[in-house]
């Protein structure tokens, strides 16, 4: 690793009006990310999709995912 790293947070790259969606519960409160390094060096070209999916039965977590265009 190299530092100073910066990351994206996928989510809040996609959509700027709602950068802190719940994740966990119902609270508004989020907990779950997926981030993608941004520097030294950038693993994705563009994010194409970030969800937070609806809850499951076992978990008071919602899980999130992130799509990405990776870079040759």
């Amino acid at each position: 690793w190299q530092i100073p790293m910066t990351f994206t947070d996928a989510w809040a790259e996609l959509h700027p009006g709602n950068p802190d969606p719940s994740t966990i519960n119902d609270d508004p409160v989020r907990l779950d990310y997926v981030y993608f390094q941004k520097t030294p060096l950038s693993v994705g070209q563009s994010i194409v999709q970030s969800q937070i999916w609806p809850r499951a039965a076992g978990s008071d977590h919602r899980a999130v995912s992130g799509d990405v265009v990776l870079n040759r």
